[in-house]
C-alpha cells in the first residue's frame, strides 16, 4: 500500500460573491413640471363641481348633528380623547379618528354651517394623493421610463377611477383621504430616507404614518407594506426588508395603546349594517366575505354599476354551494398566487397585487368582523396597488416590443395598447362625472340608492327619513309635500318589510308621529323598537318625550333613566332628564345634568340655554347670564328664548 499524504489544512476555502442585486432606482434628473399639472388639472376637472354639494348622509352624525364637532376649537382637545361618533346619539363606537375630525371641529368655528371649504378641502387633497403617487412611481420604479409616461397613465387611472367618487364627493370620507396621502408620503419619506440617507426623512416617514393611524385605523395594514417595499423596489434580501417595520412599531403601539383607552370594545354590528353577523355559521361568513372580495376585484375592473349602499337584500349570505362563491375563490387565488410569484421575483406587478390584498385584509370581514360588509370607499387605499399591478406589465410589454428587431414589428400593437389605457382612463373619467352629481345633496343621494339597489333595505330607509323631514320640503313645491311625505312613510314601511327587526325605520316613522304631535302613534312606534331592541338608548328617550308631552313627567324621568344606562353620554336623555326635573322645580337637581351635557358636546347651545334659565329660576342671574350669552353665540336664534 502506497503512503497518504497528509492534506495541508489551509483555512477556509473563499466562496465567490453572490451576484449583486441591481440598485434601486434613484433617478437624479429634475422632476417634470407637466405631469403634476397633468394630474392636477384631471384630479380638478373632475371634482371641482363638488365644491358646491351639500352635506350629506354621514356628515350629519360628525359635523352637523354633532355637540363636540360643533364645540370648535375649544373642542379640539376632547376630540383626542374620544371616539370618532362623540357628540352624536350613538351608542357603540369603537372607532378612533381625531386628526379628520378635528379639521371638521375647525372648519365649525371659522366656516359654521357653511360645506364649501370642506368640499374643497378634499378635491385638494385628492389631487395631492394623486400627485404623491405619480412620484412615487416616477422616481422609484421601473414606470418612471420612457419619459414618466406609464406613471402618468397609473396615477391618472387613479385619479379617474369611479369608485374613488364616494370619497371626494361625501365630505365625511376626508378620513380616508387622510390615511392615504399621509400613508403614500411616509412611502415618499422611508424610499427617500434609504436611497439618500437622510435621517430625517426616517422621521418624517415615522410621523405621517403615525398621522395616518389617527385618520383612519385600517392604516395599520401599511406595517406590512414597508418591507414589501424594501422587497421589491429597494432590493433588499428578505429579512433586512422584515426588518424595515421595526422602525414603525412605535407609533402603532403609541395610538393602538390610546385607542384602547378611549374606545371600548363593543359586540357584533346589526345585521343591517354587517351581514354576516345574521349569521353565527363560520363556514357561510367565510364563503359570503370571500365572495364579497371578489366582487370588490370586479368593482376595480368595472366599476359599474355603482351604490350608495349595499346592504341586505342587495346583497345575501354566500353559501358554498353558490357559483359565485367558487368564481370569486378560484379568480383571488389565482390572482394571489401570480402575486407571490412575481414578488419573489421582485416584480412590480406583484407588489402591486400584494399591496391591493395587504391593504383590504382589515376591510374584507376574513380576519376580523368590521361596521359594514361591503362600501366602495374600502377600495380607496387598495385601488392603489390596482393601478400598479395594471400599468406595471402594460409597461414591460411595451419596453419588449420597443426594442430594434421588434420595434417596427409591433409599432401598431403599441399604439393600440397605449391608447386603450387612454381610452380606459376617459371613460372611467366620465362615469366619475356622472356618478358624482348623486352626492349634490340628500335627496338626489338618496333617489339614487333606491334605483341603484332597489332591493336594500336601506336606500329606503334613508330615502324615507329623509322625505319625512321637514328639511326636505324646500325640493319641493307646496302642492306636492303631502304626497311627499305619504312616499317617505312608504319607503320606511318597504325597508320594514325588507328587514323588519331594523328599528331605525321603525324610529323614523314614530318621530314623524311625534312631529305631528300625534302622540299615541309615536309611542306605538317607539314601543315596537324596544320590542325589538331593548338594549338600544333612543327608542327610550324618544319615548320618554311623548310621556312628558302626556304630563306624566315621572315615567318620563324613568325612560330617560333607562337610556343613560345603556348610554351614559346621551346628550338628548341628558338634557331631557334636566329638562323634566327643572319643569318639577328640582333646580339644583337639573343642573348636573345641563353641565354633563355641555361637557360631552360643548357646542350645544341648548344645553348652555337650559343651564342659563336653570340659574336664572334659582336666583343666581351672574351665572345665568354667562351661559345665556353663551347659548346665544352659539346660535344666535336662541335670543327669543333668552329675553
Amino acid at each position: 500500500m502506497g503512503r497518504k499524504r497528509k492534506k495541508k489544512w489551509r483555512g477556509a476555502q473563499a466562496q465567490p460573491a453572490p451576484p449583486a442585486l441591481p440598485p434601486p432606482l434613484v433617478p437624479n434628473r429634475p422632476i417634470s413640471l407637466w405631469p403634476p399639472l397633468l394630474l392636477a388639472a384631471l384630479a380638478l376637472a373632475l371634482y371641482l363641481p363638488t365644491v358646491t354639494y351639500d352635506f350629506v348622509l354621514d356628515d350629519y352624525s360628525i359635523i352637523l348633528e354633532n355637540g363636540q364637532t360643533r364645540g370648535g376649537i375649544k373642542a379640539i382637545s376632547d376630540i383626542f380623547r374620544s371616539s370618532y361618533r362623540a357628540g352624536y346619539s350613538i351608542q357603540s363606537d369603537e372607532l378612533y379618528r381625531p386628526l379628520p375630525k378635528a379639521i371638521f371641529a375647525l372648519s365649525w368655528e371659522f366656516f359654521g354651517q357653511n360645506p364649501f371649504p370642506l368640499h374643497l378641502l378634499n378635491v385638494l387633497v385628492y389631487a395631492l394623493c394623486c400627485l404623491v403617487l405619480w412620484l412615487i412611481l416616477d422616481r422609484y420604479t421601473p414606470l418612471r421610463n420612457p419619459k414618466s409616461l406609464p406613471a402618468v397613465a397609473a396615477a391618472a387611472l387613479f385619479a379617474a377611477h369611479p369608485v374613488h367618487s364616494e370619497v371626494v364627493a361625501n365630505i365625511k370620507s376626508l378620513d380616508e383621504l387622510l390615511a392615504l396621502v399621509w400613508l403614500l408620503a411616509s412611502l415618499w419619506f422611508f424610499l427617500l430616507w434609504h436611497t439618500r440617507r437622510q435621517k430625517m426623512a426616517l422621521v418624517a416617514a415615522i410621523l405621517a404614518f403615525g398621522f395616518a393611524l389617527i385618520s383612519k385605523e385600517s392604516s395599520i395594514t401599511f406595517l406590512a407594506i414597508y418591507p414589501l417595499t424594501a422587497y421589491v423596489i429597494l432590493r433588499f434580501d428578505f429579512w433586512r426588508a422584515l426588518k424595515q417595520v421595526l422602525w414603525f412599531l412605535l407609533p402603532a403601539a403609541i395610538v393602538v395603546l390610546v385607542r384602547t383607552k378611549i374606545v371600548t370594545a363593543g359586540g357584533l354590528p346589526h345585521p343591517g349594517d354587517n351581514l354576516l353577523t345574521s349569521t353565527d355559521e363560520v363556514l357561510l361568513r367565510l364563503t359570503t366575505a370571500i365572495t364579497f372580495l371578489g366582487y370588490y376585484v370586479r368593482l376595480l375592473f368595472l366599476p359599474y354599476p355603482l351604490s350608495i349602499d349595499y346592504s341586505y337584500a342587495h346583497f345575501t349570505l354566500v353559501g358554498w354551494d353558490d357559483r359565485s362563491f367558487w368564481l370569486s375563490l378560484l379568480t383571488l387565488t389565482a390572482i394571489i398566487g401570480l402575486g407571490v410569484l412575481l414578488t419573489l421575483r421582485r416584480h412590480l406587478t406583484g407588489f402591486g397585487i400584494l399591496f391591493f390584498f395587504i391593504t383590504i385584509s382589515v376591510s374584507s370581514n376574513l380576519f376580523i368582523i368590521i361596521g359594514t360588509h361591503f362600501a366602495e370607499r374600502l377600495l380607496f387605499l387598495p385601488s392603489v396597488g390596482f393601478v400598479i399591478a395594471i400599468m406595471s406589465p402594460l409597461h414591460e410589454l411595451w419596453n419588449k416590443m420597443a426594442l430594434p428587431p421588434l420595434r417596427r414589428k409591433f409599432e401598431l400593437i403599441r399604439a393600440l395598447t397605449s391608447v386603450l389605457v387612454l381610452l380606459v382612463i376617459v371613460v372611467y373619467g366620465v362615469i366619475t362625472w356622472d356618478r358624482i352629481g348623486v352626492w349634490k345633496n340628500n335627496l338626489t343621494l338618496f333617489e339614487s340608492g333606491v334605483r341603484s339597489a332597489p332591493r336594500s333595505f336601506r336606500t329606503h330607509y334613508y330615502l324615507g327619513q329623509f322625505l319625512i323631514k321637514p328639511e326636505a320640503r324646500k325640493y319641493f313645491p307646496e302642492a306636492k309635500q303631502a304626497e311627499v311625505v305619504q312616499r317617505g312613510l312608504s319607503e320606511l314601511r318597504t325597508a320594514i318589510a325588507i328587514m323588519p327587526a331594523f328599528t331605525d325605520a321603525w324610529l323614523h316613522i314614530g318621530n314623524f308621529y311625534f312631529l305631528q304631535q300625534n302622540w299615541d302613534s309615536a309611542e306605538y312606534y317607539y314601543r315596537k323598537c324596544i320590542s325589538i331592541e331593548p338594549g338600544v338608548a333612543t327608542p327610550y328617550n324618544n319615548l320618554g318625550t311623548v310621556m312628558q308631552r302626556k304630563g306624566d313627567l315621572q315615567q318620563a324621568i324613568q325612560l330617560y333613566d333607562q337610556a343613560l344606562q345603556r348610554n351614559p353620554t346621551y346628550v338628548d336623555a341628558l338634557r331631557n332628564k334636566g329638562s323634566v326635573l327643572g319643569m318639577m322645580g328640582r333646580y339644583s337637581e337639573a343642573l348636573p345634568y345641563f353641565h354633563r351635557v355641555t361637557s360631552i358636546a360643548p357646542g350645544d347651545a341648548e344645553g348652555y340655554l337650559f343651564l342659563g334659565i336653570t340659574y336664572r329660576n334659582l336666583g343666581r342671574h351672574k351665572e345665568a347670564e354667562h351661559y345665556l350669552n353663551k347659548a346665544v353665540q352659539l346660535n344666535p336664534a336662541l335670543s327669543k328664548e333668552v329675553r
